[in-house]
């Protein structure tokens, strides 16, 4: 292929991928992100370093019990929509059925922490009280997730990011005015306007679009069912790890050490790595609805996972590489000289992202858009627990430092499980088609 071939190419890829939404929704997931990782800054800012503490640790209880949210309907609603987008009836009864679902469940779910928040005991002083200010969240975040994620199945990307964006907007306009006028209190209730205002915004785009997403469809039957319930099921276990993973540093630094300021610059040091995770997910969101619709065909699938691994390779390298080389720079730049002490946590966890976010994240997806759902669940128990004992051991051993050991070696472990799962799988897609054309 010559060079005018290969330019030719690339802008017809380029006017595709234009044209399905896919620049759409990863610069609004950009904007998304920064909105969000200024969030962070503003409470560090606006909030004494105490208070930020004491909202970080009862956030961080609140991402404990929220483990199952919503059952992993959201996650099974997307797969299960995506995969009958030639039956519009099909899609609403599995979107009905998902949501029926998760809506009681985190229902139940938040009177459960507004119960535990007033009468648990709580090793950081005042984190009680703001959980329970916090606790009805769970619902409205359920309600404004599952309206997101009807517009994503649907491919309506432009849509799904315009609203993503002005979702985060009110996020964060929500928590400064709720912390300037209210403090640790008033960012703990803002929340609670913003999703109000989200959910009526995507309550007049669906009435735009013409779609109602609890309108009349045929009843699904005792194997549909079972099929969605296996899967959501799947999803809210594997989740629940995940998240665990992400919260049990934070957690157990809080349990063992019980020093709101180590809570403080720990959850500093996570913010950017966490936030980074915005790159890989942000092209999953794009691309997953797409795996779904081609789960069987083997060189489509290996393509495009090829592809994604390496390009993302290239883009965190670098960013790692830039972030962890002036790190104090950025530390202080962002959050103040107060927060310096947090600079050799940070580039630990730096070195964890570059491994999960290359890997473990796109190839996760992969696992998920195949339903290998033992297998996906299988590598998430392995890492939870193997995350929870480093994580007590390391602590223990080195404080704060030795949580941000025990994570990047546990993205380590799951990122090279992961790679020896979808190699097993590809095969298995290419066997199953070889049989199918002799057939």
């Amino acid at each position: 292929m010559n060079i005018k071939s290969l330019i030719s190419a690339i802008g017809r890829t380029l006017k595709r991928l234009y044209h399905s939404g896919f620049f759409t929704v990863i610069v609004s997931q950009v904007i998304v992100k920064i909105v969000g990782f200024c969030n962070s800054i503003f409470l560090a800012r606006l909030l004494s370093k105490g208070d930020y503490g004491i909202y970080s640790y009862a956030q961080n209880y609140l991402s404990v019990l929220l483990l199952l949210d919503g059952l992993g309907t959201i996650s099974a609603i997307v797969q299960f929509g995506s995969e009958n987008y030639e039956s519009s009836d099909r899609q609403l009864a599995f979107t009905k059925y998902g949501f029926s679902i998760g809506c009681a469940f985190n229902g139940i779910l938040s009177m459960g922490i507004f119960i535990y928040a007033l009468t648990g005991s709580f090793s950081i002083e005042g984190s009680g009280a703001v959980l329970a200010v916090m606790a009805f969240q769970p619902i409205m975040s359920y309600i404004s997730s599952f309206f997101s994620i009807n517009l994503r199945y649907r491919l309506e990307n432009k849509l799904f990011s315009i609203c993503n964006i002005i979702n985060s907007v009110l996020n964060i306009s929500a928590v400064v005015v709720g912390a300037v006028v209210g403090g640790v209190y008033g960012v703990a209730a803002s929340l609670y306007f913003a999703y109000l205002i989200s959910i009526l915004i995507y309550i007049g785009v669906f009435i735009k679009l013409k779609v109602n997403p609890f309108g009349k469809s045929s009843k699904l039957s005792k194997d549909d069912k079972k099929g969605f319930l296996k899967l959501s099921v799947s999803a809210a276990v594997n989740d629940s790890i995940l998240h665990l993973i992400m919260v049990a540093d934070l957690f157990i630094i809080g349990a063992m050490i019980a020093d709101e300021l180590i809570v403080a610059s720990y959850k500093v040091a996570t913010t950017i790595p966490s936030a980074l995770v915005f790159i890989p997910s942000s092209l999953m969101l794009f691309v997953y609805p797409y795996m779904a619709r081609n789960k069987n065909d083997y060189r489509w699938n290996r393509k495009i996972l090829i592809a994604i691994v390496l390009a993302l390779g290239v883009v965190n390298t670098i960013i790692v590489v830039i972030l962890a080389v002036w790190a104090p720079f950025f530390i202080t730049l962002i959050y103040g000289d107060a927060y310096l002490d947090a600079v050799p946590t940070f580039r630990v966890l730096l070195i964890g992202y570059l491994f999960t976010g290359t890997f473990r994240t796109p190839i996760v997806n992969f696992l998920w858009s195949q339903k290998r759902n033992k297998m996906v669940v299988g590598l998430s128990v392995f890492i939870g627990i193997f995350n929870i004992v480093a994580d007590i051991i390391l602590v223990k051993i080195q404080g704060a430092i030795g949580a941000a050991i025990a994570t990047t070696a546990t993205y380590f472990v799951s990122a090279v499980l992961a790679i020896i799962f979808a190699v097993i799988v590809m095969r298995k897609i290419k066997n199953q088609k070889e049989v199918n054309i002799e057939s």
